[in-house]
């Protein structure tokens, strides 16, 4: 739902931004009692407030890690530590093949539209392989490197959960809440596997969560640009080469940067604790989408 949401891929004509988010949002919506929705929908008609601070919910969720992950120095907490990041890889890597895959790919009705979207991911995956090889150049830490090409991939997430956020609002008062509460699901495990990337770069746990914060400024940008250019037939067009793109970039963290350094791991006992860390972190993507797409 937080993919569909967005856009339709830009083979598609469009009869109106608001339009077009009404319907996708009622196909995927969950079932929720009639009263919910006559009791959020009789409140007054504020999208740009509504909007905004269920932007700042979905941002306040960067540092939600906090509270779970606890970081000392010990070779015992690193090896902890490196569990709870192939968990967040494991979420990464769930929420791209069972996720935004299938939902890009379903948005598109022609075979053009789907080869665009592919070609966008691809173009992800590419320009972070470009990034990375000119971080090398500069001889910057490979640790330092993921995060920041992992900070730059969440500015433009976080751009196109605030468009989601924002378009919602725009189809009624129930619709933002629900699709709010279901980012902010999505995102739970996902910012986990985030903030562990940052202290692996060497952030300190501070740090990060400002860092954190930081990218979480472009939710507000995308929720406003949503409100703002709500009635824009074009807008669906113009974006829709992000969420694709951002999907690959994810693939790049999760499958080039991230993975072959958890394979280094030789102790047996860890190296069977991350793999079950990462598939628990597939398992809770599966579990997200069952329940709350």
């Amino acid at each position: 739902m937080v993919i569909s949401s967005v856009l339709c891929v830009s083979d598609t004509n469009a009869t109106g931004y608001q339009l077009e988010q009404q319907n996708m949002l009622q196909l995927s919506m969950p079932e929720i009692p009639e009263w919910f929705h006559l009791e959020v929908n009789s409140m007054p008609d504020m999208p740009w407030a509504y909007a905004l601070f269920g932007s700042f919910l979905v941002g306040l969720s960067g540092v939600l890690p906090l509270l779970i992950i606890d970081v000392t120095k010990s070779k015992v907490e690193f090896n902890k530590f490196n569990t709870i990041l192939s968990f967040g890889v494991g979420a990464l890597l769930g929420d791209v093949f069972l996720h935004s895959l299938p939902e890009i790919y379903s948005a598109s009705d022609s075979k053009l539209g789907q080869q665009n979207s592919g070609l966008y991911v691809l173009g992800g995956l590419i320009a972070f392989i470009a990034l990375e090889k000119l971080f090398n150049m500069f001889e910057i830490d490979e640790n330092e490197t993921l995060g920041w090409l992992n900070l730059l991939a969440n500015v433009t997430d976080n751009f196109m959960h605030g468009m989601s956020v924002g378009g919602s609002f725009l189809v009624s008062n129930s619709v933002g809440i629900i699709n709010t509460f279901t980012i902010l699901i999505h995102e739970i495990p996902h910012e986990v596997g985030d903030f562990a990337i940052l202290l692996r770069a060497g952030f300190n746990k501070w740090t990060a969560a400002f860092c954190q914060l930081g990218t979480a400024m472009s939710v507000f940008v995308g929720a406003s640009c949503a409100i703002h250019f709500g009635g824009a037939n074009s807008l669906e067009a113009k974006t829709s080469w992000i969420v694709p793109f951002t999907t690959g970039t994810f693939l790049h963290i999760g499958l080039v940067t991230i993975l072959p350094k958890l394979l280094k791991e030789e102790e047996p006992g860890e190296a069977l604790r991350q793999m079950a860390a990462l598939l628990s972190g597939i398992l809770m993507t599966v579990i997200v989408q069952v329940y709350f797409n």
